[in-house]
């Protein structure tokens, strides 16, 4: 008698054993430009954790800037990443390291790395465990000189659901399966070389770093160093049975970014999520005049938020307060400024059975609103598979 699903799964998850590959290093990487990981053919993919470790540098001209770090730093020199797996699909797309280290945020709030107090390599006392970040800030600056200090962080880059199920990834043993991952790292960025439209301090346009407007600076920040990769996956003996339905429906992690036309003082910056996925969770990141931002002048900015069913009926309906507070206890750990988490791991939703699904971030009529502002949201969900004849029932690669 043929063994079913449920026991094809259930002896998978028994034999099955993580493993992990490391894959060559990238010795000159530096900002501007995009680098790719290719993946073994080993396996069911898990995550990919990326490291970078160097220097920052800072160049100024004869007149000094005023530039600091960014909030999402250090991860946000990760400037996109994408997955794209044997198919061509890109699952994770258009994602950012800040937006990666949200979801570990979320997703394991308590599986940050021990940060080391570069460059002595000694542990903090205590860790940090603000995530997977070592000792960095943006270093001083000198006229007509270049400063540098050290920088090394790493982000995780899921091929699944979570780290311990196979649920939305992919059997990778498959003929002509080699999947890839490209991270881009942050450009040169230069603070503005005349006054901004506001005259106020706050983030650089692509969110890298702070800056206050100084005339005739031309501050440019940028980094090289080491892009390492390691690739994370299940193995099982050769010739177990895979179970085809956790392939299925494939998992995707994708952000858009609204641009100022979201926010807007005193009406609701909405979102419509893509028909054809089942959610699970989703990140937004509310920048409000330069700023991430949840209290603007010591009131709330964000006055409460709705979850939408037909695009019009509230299913959660919340002041600001509720949701933080509710969003916290979800994750152990409060939210970043400027940030919303909405967690459906327990109770999905599955967008074609409801017409359409969207959020609503109500925002304050008293906020002051200049450029730049805008919403970055990003969507975890499964989508189906349009075919899964060439998942064939591939055994693992140990003996």
């Amino acid at each position: 008698m043929a063994a079913n699903e449920a026991q094809i799964l259930a002896n998978y998850y028994s034999l099955a054993k993580p493993r992990s590959v490391r894959l060559p290093q990238i010795k000159n990487a530096s900002s501007g430009n995009t680098y790719d990981f290719n993946l073994p053919q080993a396996g069911v993919p898990r995550y990919v954790k990326l490291t970078f470790s160097g220097t920052v540098s800072r160049t100024e001209g004869a007149t000094v800037g005023s530039v600091s770090a960014s909030p999402w730093a250090p991860f946000n020199f990760f400037s996109d990443i994408t997955l794209r797996d044997y198919a061509g699909t890109n699952r994770v797309n258009n994602i950012t390291g800040w937006n990666l280290f949200r979801r570990s945020m979320q997703v394991a709030p308590k599986r940050f790395a021990y940060a080391l107090n570069a460059p002595t390599g000694s542990l903090n006392n205590p860790p940090s465990y603000v995530g997977e970040a070592f000792a960095f800030s943006i270093p001083s600056g000198t006229a007509s000189s270049t400063t540098t200090s050290n920088i090394t962080f790493s982000v995780d880059v899921p091929c699944s659901l979570h780290h311990r199920t196979i649920l939305g990834s992919w059997p990778a043993e498959v003929a002509g399966s080699e999947s890839v991952v490209t991270v881009s790292l942050a450009g040169s960025q230069l603070a503005p070389t005349s006054a901004p439209a506001t005259g106020a301090s706050g983030l650089s346009p692509d969110g890298l770093v702070n800056f206050t407007y100084v005339s005739g600076a031309t501050t440019q920040i940028s980094v090289s160093g080491t892009l390492s990769a390691t690739y994370y996956f299940y193995d099982v003996p050769q010739g177990t049975p895979l179970p085809l339905s956790m392939f299925s429906n494939a998992y995707e992690l994708v952000r858009v970014r609204g641009g100022a036309k979201y926010i807007s003082a005193g009406t609701n910056a909405t979102f419509e999520l893509l028909t054809g996925r089942t959610y699970y969770r989703m990140y937004e990141d509310v920048v409000i005049s330069g700023v991430p931002t949840t209290v603007q002048s010591g009131a709330f900015a964000i006055t409460g938020v709705q979850f939408l069913v037909n695009n019009s009926t509230p299913t959660l309906d919340e002041g600001i307060v509720d949701f933080l507070t509710r969003a916290a206890e979800l994750s152990g750990t409060p939210l970043p400024d400027g940030a919303l988490t909405w967690d459906w791991i327990d109770t999905p939703w599955v967008a074609d059975a409801y017409g359409a699904l969207s959020t609503n971030v109500i925002l304050s009529p008293s906020i002051t609103v200049e450029t730049p502002s805008w919403l970055d949201v990003v969507r975890e969900c499964l989508f189906p598979v349009s075919a899964t004849s060439n998942l064939a029932q591939i055994g693992g690669t140990a003996g």
